[in-house]
């Protein structure tokens, strides 16, 4: 089984990536400066909760705008970077350890608040106080400071999907296909059980895709981007080439 697999790689390129996933706040900057229209928040909320109902393709132009305005390289991280940062040199299922019903601390998954909400789903023993999506940082961070790695939304991340790691780049780099087709997402999100809030779960969506469960965070070349006007910078942590991933699959 997949579950069994232990594969390690070499991370060959220093990078940074974001602490937290891209805001409503982000977003709604990049949307009205490019003429897009604004994206549902769903009456969630906008502000600093993750921004939801974003293709790969929103993501892909998002990151091209934000390199062009702070002069930055900016992209979506690969599959092998997004799980080096997920995992924060821990080796247990989670990055907080292998218990799932400690998840409240640390992630926002499906949880007692959603049940009672009406939700008819499977979820971990506990309570973290969110029903739907929660602003970025409410949760503790894992070992190297990034927050909302597991729960919350998922993530896109450049890679084409591929059902295993049988002929994956071993030095982190992204793994595209020419006819693309799906992309990857990684991490979970607040509507899902204790079977996908893993630092190895992965799944795929259609590139032009939105839903109230997707959103992403950004790899860049620096450890801050200069703030664009009226907001703030958005926090990067770097991570050097010398690191190794292992990869559970």
């Amino acid at each position: 089984m997949l579950r069994n697999l232990v594969i390690w790689l070499k991370i060959a390129k220093p990078f940074a990536i974001g602490e937290y996933e891209i805001t409503f706040d982000e977003y709604d900057q990049f949307a009205h400066a490019t003429g897009r229209p604004l994206p549902s928040d769903q009456a969630w909320g906008r502000g600093r909760r993750p921004v939801i109902n974003v293709s790969w393709e929103d993501a892909m132009a998002y990151a091209e705008w934000l390199s062009r305005m702070t002069d930055k390289a900016c992209r979506l991280p690969t599959e092998a970077e997004w799980e080096y940062a997920a995992r924060a040199r821990s080796k247990t299922v989670r990055f907080w350890g292998d218990d799932p019903d400690q998840a409240c601390w640390y992630a926002n998954v499906a949880d007692q608040s959603l049940r009672q909400a009406g939700y008819n789903v499977e979820i971990h023993n506990c309570d973290d106080g969110q029903v739907v999506t929660a602003e970025v940082g409410s949760f503790r961070a894992n070992g190297f400071g990034w927050h909302d790695m597991l729960g919350n939304v998922w993530e896109w991340v450049q890679d084409s999907w591929h059902e295993g790691y049988d002929g994956a780049p071993d030095d982190g780099s992204p793994w595209e296909e020419v006819e693309a087709g799906r992309r990857v997402v990684r991490g979970g999100s607040w509507g899902l059980d204790q079977s996908w809030a893993r630092a190895a779960s992965r799944n795929n969506n259609d590139p032009h895709n939105r839903n109230n469960e997707v959103g992403w965070r950004l790899a860049c070349l620096s450890h801050t981007f200069s703030p664009l006007p009226g907001r703030g910078a958005i926090t990067q942590r770097r991570c050097e080439p010398t690191h190794r991933l292992r990869r559970h699959g």
